[in-house]
């Protein structure tokens, strides 16, 4: 027979050292591991294959509540039994619902742990069933049907996340996971899809909250999964058109960067800034010695013109207008597609007609 290993933590170094001989001495292919705090014990179980872990509730540096819930979580698969000197009805039932299978209030009988500790470690081979990567749903219909009184952990290799779910002789009786209890905790790990899954055939202390079928449950379950997978779907469209909206833009971006690359060429020094920006917005997309402002600041302009155009009746701003500045600067704003194109040029250095008729409207053309 293999050797199987049981982990004893205990804050009294005198009782590990008793527990751990007792234990040696009358079962046979047994190793003991002993920790005298949670969370040496805690990183043990990392390292270790533990076929059985006794704790004690009084810990330095954690309860051992607190130790067997993240067990239960982690590693539901190993049986606990738990002893205290200080034992209540409360806490024995805490104990019992979270994992435990026995609770032992101290002085502990050595002969009747002996018992406990052999019924545990024919517990981890024999009485829990392991089931990897299956639906929830066919799980819960099988012990339903064959009326077992049951605790099933449910583990989500996706998420991580951990629960568990109790029958009575087949009838749903609760479940919790993380924040959530009773019919939503079902719910909520019904969504998981494929997990992983251990049965403990045996008696709880769990009292009955739930008073519906499981055919109720299964129904609205597989319904919110459905709506889940939905706004699932959703999400990755919308994703994706975002990911081909910024490719979009990307894009548009190069061709526009290349069209002030072009125009700085063309006009050589006679190009003082160039500006191309968004007309819904004033984003401002390329730039050369220009400030962000820019667009914000012609796009208000362009408005403030159309507008006082249109009170006096007359036809608003077409492709574009030209402002004369001082000290021979002038400024050309030209609008195409869903940009404006603000030019600040020297017009000393070049000719505008030729700029504005063939120039701006063959990097348009290009681009």
């Amino acid at each position: 027979m293999n050797e199987r290993t049981v982990m004893l933590v205990d804050d009294d170094v005198s009782f590990l050292k008793n527990m751990k001989a007792g234990l040696e001495y009358s079962i046979k292919n047994i190793k003991l591991i002993t920790h005298t705090n949670a969370e040496d014990a805690w990183e043990s179980l990392g390292k270790n294959e533990v076929s059985l872990l006794i704790t004690d509730q009084k810990l330095p540096d954690m309860s051992g509540i607190e130790l067997v819930t993240l067990v239960d979580k982690k590693y539901p698969a190993i049986p606990i039994i738990f002893i205290t000197a200080y034992g209540t009805p409360n806490l024995k039932y805490r104990a019992m619902d979270t994992g435990a299978i026995k609770f032992f209030d101290k002085p502990i009988d050595l002969k009747e742990m002996i018992r406990e500790v052999e019924k545990g470690l024919k517990l981890s081979a024999d009485d829990l069933t392991r089931i990897k990567k299956m639906s929830l749903a066919t799980v819960l219909e099988l012990i339903s049907m064959e009326k077992k009184t049951a605790s099933v952990v449910v583990k989500s290799e996706k998420t991580n996340e951990s629960g568990r779910i109790w029958f009575r002789e087949g009838n749903l009786i609760d479940a919790e996971l993380d924040n959530l209890e009773g019919i939503e905790a079902v719910f909520e790990m019904l969504s998981y899809g494929d997990v992983d899954i251990v049965i403990r055939e045996r008696e709880h202390e769990r009292v009955t909250i739930l008073n519906v079928s499981l055919e109720y449950v299964l129904l609205e379950g597989m319904k919110r999964l459905d709506e889940k997978k939905v706004e699932e779907e959703k999400k990755v469209t919308k994703a994706k058109q975002d990911d081909d909206e910024i490719e979009k833009e990307n894009i548009e971006a190069e061709k526009l960067d290349r069209a002030n690359k072009i125009l700085k060429k063309e006009l050589g020094k006679g190009l003082l800034a160039a500006n191309i920006f968004t007309i819904n917005g004033s984003k401002t997309l390329v730039s050369y010695n220009s400030s962000p402002k820019t667009g914000k600041i012609l796009n208000e302009m362009a408005q403030k013109i159309n507008k006082y155009l249109n009170e006096m009746e007359l036809p608003s701003v077409n492709k574009y207008y030209i402002m004369d500045l001082a000290d021979n600067k002038t400024l050309i704003i030209i609008t195409f597609r869903e940009y404006r194109w603000a030019i600040l040029v020297d017009s000393r250095e070049l000719k505008l007609g030729l700029l504005i008729n063939l120039i701006l409207p063959n990097i348009i053309e290009m681009i």
